[in-house]
């Protein structure tokens, strides 16, 4: 009995190893190791500031893709260090004019201030959606309010811009119109009381300018007749000739020669720039520079100067590497430019333009992983693809902590290696697919016309020869199958099948025991899901579901049985089959349809147990259970898992995640569920 009594302690002590659903989320959040990479240099700017006193100092504000804005602190060497990481969206950034660790962020209700160069911050206003210091204690800051609370007789919104003299401590404010916001704000270089703000109309879709020359007690609307601008983006004056300022629309650019007073379209089709968003900047020697604010992936963002005040325009010769955050010129050299951009951080110019060198040395942040990869020849040996920022695949060789990048400026989705050891693998985005052996990454040549988008890949026992890549080319959905011919004076070419008419592949996943079997997520331009299957390795494809679920992007099967195949929808939960993919039915519960039922992975592990990777964590459910139970990552959007040995990977927007899973729920699966 002693023997049996002792058994069964042991027992009872391996099962308080692990945490439990039903304990709380704190401790099962406590059971998630934050690995410290791969990080990315660059990042989406927000805003790029700088005071204008030499030395210069620069503040940058930059969009994790986990949603939090960091702010980042170089001096003109533009080695940055990171200061403070903020919650929120900051929309504004300005720096003090004659102190350069006196620095203001804002968001919609919200003004914060630094005194020491970003550590510490305080609330200092309830504004903040534009703002800018333009000399000693003096700060303006711009936003909406309730109409009512500053006494207009309207139910709406009102544009309001205040003034603090002694560093925020004290406001004064003036409303200017119902039914509008203040959305850019200018502060004439020389004259702190004189003031351009950009303001939008709600009521008739339209933007427009208002002058004060009093320190914002009173307005005057500018006459921007006969242009018409939808949305004021940004307010620039000319600091050589402050009579001269530009505006920066979402249709193009304007310029005024009376100090904002009246203005006039510098939208001429026969001449540079063309109709566009532009962010601007004027250098100390009056040459005025539009860079490109936003541009598709397949369209080459630029940069025009004028050095004639806007009547013509030169395009330089070299595109940017994306579109511009926003555009800095330094106070005292000219042709010394400063830019932030989507995705690829900060870049510096000291050839008005001509030329852009990288400078985002200590502008790290973790990204956000959409593909996990192990090598089978090597234990330790991970593989992650990263969609932003930037994109690229990243290799650790020791389980995870230090990263060699092996591509960037590649959106990766889906990484598949050979899990019969040749080394060769796949990977594939929005850019195609790739190839590797090892150690070299390729492009791979297929029929396919540019651009085409590849969203999963998989690679069977058999090796390269069953290796099959999904996605889709307008609007047209395909499967890419690596064929190897028997003649080997024949070279390996990939195959190109349709899965359906008008159908997108986005997920696929491959039946345990009969690799031959493969199933496909489907979608069609209206978001309708169908679930596909192939018993042939991908040359021919049936419908085995429609599932009505506005789009499918995970698909996973039972590694015991083969027969529970399941289907995650990105916007509204999860269904699963028990026979092979003949029936389905819903399978959701404990999954709502806000975050939590938004799935984007799936894996089933060795004992039957189904995560679920959404956007508002990682949820898990046993094949006894009847409801979905969180199981940490609450705050994270989870794109992919994965699985190693005895710990479970999680790939999010704030980088890579690892949790062991129990010995015991290996050997008991049905305990504790």
């Amino acid at each position: 009995m002693s023997r049996i009594a002792a058994i069964l302690m042991v027992i009872l002590w391996l099962l308080n190893l692990a945490p439990s659903p039903t304990r709380s989320a704190v401790a099962v959040a406590d059971g998630w190791e934050h690995l410290p990479g791969p990080l990315v240099t660059g990042g989406t700017v927000d805003a790029l500031a700088a005071a204008r006193t030499p030395p210069l100092t620069f503040y940058v504000l930059v969009a994790a893709p986990s949603g939090e804005r960091r702010l980042f602190r170089a001096s003109e060497d533009l080695t940055w260090e990171l200061m403070h990481t903020f919650a929120s969206r900051q929309r504004s950034l300005a720096v003090a004019a004659d102190d350069p660790n006196v620095v203001y962020v804002g968001e919609d209700q919200r003004l914060r201030r630094s005194a020491d160069g970003g550590l510490m911050w305080t609330d200092v206003f309830t504004l903040g959606q534009v703002v800018a210091a333009p000399m000693g204690d003096m700060v303006y800051a711009g936003g909406v309010v309730d109409a009512a609370s500053v006494g207009l007789r309207c139910f709406q919104t009102a544009a309001i811009v205040a003034r603090s003299d002694d560093n925020g401590v004290h406001w004064r404010s003036a409303a200017i119109n119902c039914g509008t916001e203040v959305t850019a704000l200018a502060v004439h270089p020389t004259l702190p009381d004189t003031l351009l703000v950009g303001i939008y109309n709600d009521a008739d879709k339209r933007g427009y300018v208002a002058l004060s020359e009093d320190g914002g007690l009173s307005w005057t609307q500018a006459d921007l007749h006969p242009s018409s601008v939808h949305y004021v983006m940004e307010l620039v004056y000319d600091a050589t000739q402050p009579e001269r300022v530009y505006l920066a629309s979402e249709d193009g650019l304007l310029r005024s020669l009376n100090g904002g007073r009246s203005w006039h379209d510098l939208r001429d089709p026969e001449r540079q720039p063309p109709w566009a968003e532009y962010r601007l900047a004027v250098d100390a020697a009056g040459v005025v520079y539009a860079a490109d604010h936003h541009r598709y992936a397949s369209e080459p963002a630029w940069l025009y100067r004028s050095d004639d005040g806007g009547e013509t325009w030169w395009r330089a010769l070299e595109p940017l590497p994306a579109g511009c955050g926003d555009l800095l010129a330094n106070p005292i050299q000219p042709g010394l430019l400063y830019a932030g951009f989507q995705e690829y951080g900060v870049y510096r110019s000291d050839t008005g333009g001509s030329h852009w060198e990288e400078r985002n040395e200590g502008l790290e942040m973790l990204p956000e992983v959409h593909a996990i990869a192990f090598d089978p020849r090597r234990a330790g040996t991970i593989y992650v693809g990263v969609t932003r920022p930037r994109g690229g695949i990243f290799r650790s060789e020791d389980g995870g902590q230090t990263w060699q990048q092996m591509i960037r400026n590649t959106p990766i989705y889906a990484i598949a290696l050979d899990p019969a050891g040749s080394g060769y693998g796949i990977a594939g985005g929005p850019d195609g697919l790739i190839m590797t052996d090892g150690e070299r990454w390729w492009e791979a040549y297929t029929s396919f016309d540019r651009p085409y988008t590849i969203y999963d890949v998989t690679i069977g026992p058999q090796g390269m020869s069953s290796a099959v890549a999904v996605g889709g080319e307008k609007g047209q959905g395909w499967a890419l199958r690596y064929v190897i011919p028997s003649d080997e004076r024949q070279m390996p070419y990939w195959q190109q099948v349709p899965i359906a008419d008008s159908v997108y592949a986005y997920a696929i996943a491959r039946h345990p025991k009969d690799p031959a079997i493969l199933y496909v997520g489907g979608t069609d331009r209206y978001r309708n899901a169908s679930v596909y299957r192939s018993a042939d390795g991908g040359v021919t494809w049936e419908e085995i579901a429609e599932l009505y679920l506005w789009g499918i992007d995970a698909v996973a099967v039972d590694p015991i049985s083969g027969n529970a195949i399941y289907a995650g929808s990105p916007y509204y939960g999860l269904h699963r089959s028990v026979d092979g993919g003949e029936t389905w039915t819903r399978w959701d519960e404990g999954l709502d349809t806000t975050a939590s039922g938004l799935v984007r992975a799936l894996l089933v592990d060795s004992v039957s147990v189904v995560y679920a990777g959404t956007l508002g964590g990682l949820y898990r459910r046993g094949p006894q259970d009847v409801r979905w139970g969180p199981w940490g990552l609450e705050d994270r959007h989870v794109y992919e898992l994965a699985r190693s040995d005895d710990v479970l990977w999680a790939g999010t927007d704030a980088g890579l995640w690892q949790r062991p899973l129990p010995l015991f729920r290996q050997w008991f699966p049905w305990v504790g569920w």
